[in-house]
């Protein structure tokens, strides 16, 4: 091969360009209309899944970041975090769950102060 064929052949592999799918084909969404009680438990046992697999990523990076994990405050937090995180994506779902009360009290009681903390200035 001389060095022009050599000089064309790299210019072929350089414009050769794997496109890559907008969409991630590994990302599914599940939609499920019907609310009967079987389908209620499938959407409680996928965001239970979702809820368990975040959590353990969320623990590991926060331990490789030097936050201190091991405290019992810690914990009781994280737990308050984990379980608005499975009220979320359970009303995502159309699922109610009773942590979404004490959630809509909160950003309802953080709304008021807000308005009020605008009316003082």
């Amino acid at each position: 091969m001389d060095e022009s064929q050599i000089q064309a052949l790299s210019f072929e592999q350089s414009n050769n360009v794997v496109k890559f799918p907008k969409n991630n084909p590994r990302a599914h969404v599940v939609v499920i209309d019907d609310n009967d009680e079987e389908r209620i438990k499938f959407k409680h046992d996928f965001v239970d899944q979702a809820v368990h697999d975040v959590g353990k990523k969320l623990m590991y990076l926060l331990s490789t970041k030097g936050f201190d994990i091991t405290t019992p405050e810690f914990d009781d937090s994280y737990t308050f975090t984990m379980e608005s995180l499975r009220a979320t994506l359970l009303q995502s779902m159309g699922v109610s769950h009773p942590f979404l009360i004490f959630i809509n009290d909160f950003i309802e009681g953080l709304n008021k102060l807000e308005e009020e903390l605008d009316d003082d200035e």
